[in-house]
């Protein structure tokens, strides 16, 4: 078993406050794990994002969420099946209370992530499909469902390393993906598609050269 506790300090010109980033334990067998606990969300695929020189890691072409989860992977030699159940905290639904956890919350179904990773060599690609279901308001019985998709590929050897992400996925503003949706006047739902992708190549250890598109 093993644990991680991750937190910075952020604040502005008049407050300071202490930011919980990760915070989880984790279990491990031979051939499969599972995680407890608050870390980065299966789409964002941290063992793959792309070389930037600031915090966002890519966003918003890159999914930037991190939520408390129920995540259990399955090694099967060079292949990695994942499954995740996930809640929102810090990274919350747009609605028309502004953002908040209660949509989720109010729509009981949590946040569902199936994904397969495989690894060969210096190849790794992989692919995931993700659910989510919101409650906008709570007085009308209506969800908002959400269906996600990402495919990935990276090389790395030696000191080169080309990777690239593509994402398609329906109302991700918890992501910081451009999106969301938006309600006519017979109270009908209507979720906005977002697709985006990146091509990252990079040669280097300690000083790194870097093209990111």
């Amino acid at each position: 078993a093993k644990g991680k506790i991750e937190a910075d300090f952020s604040g502005g010109s008049d407050y300071v406050w202490i930011r919980l980033r990760q915070a989880y334990t984790q279990l491990q067998w031979e051939h499969s794990s599972l995680l407890l606990g608050q870390t980065w969300h299966p789409m964002f695929t941290s063992h793959i994002m792309p070389t930037t020189l600031n915090i966002n890691t890519g966003s918003p072409f890159n999914p930037f969420n991190r939520s408390p989860q129920i995540r259990y992977n399955h090694h099967f030699q060079d292949l990695t099946l994942t499954a995740a159940a996930i809640y929102q905290t810090m990274y919350k639904s747009a609605g028309p209370k502004g953002n908040s956890i209660q949509y989720q919350k109010d729509a009981v179904i949590p946040n569902v992530f199936l994904g397969l990773d495989y690894r060969l060599n210096h190849l790794t690609f992989g692919l995931g499909a993700d659910y989510k279901a919101i409650k906008p308001i709570s007085e009308v019985n209506r969800l908002v469902h959400g269906f996600s998709g990402i495919a990935y590929a990276d090389y790395k050897k030696d000191l080169f390393r080309a990777s690239g992400k593509v994402l398609f996925g329906e109302n991700l503003s918890d992501h910081n993906i451009i999106g969301g949706y938006y309600i006519d006047r017979n109270k009908e739902y209507h979720k906005y598609k977002s697709f985006a992708t990146y091509a990252n190549i990079s040669y280097g250890q300690l000083h790194k050269a870097f093209l990111l598109a």
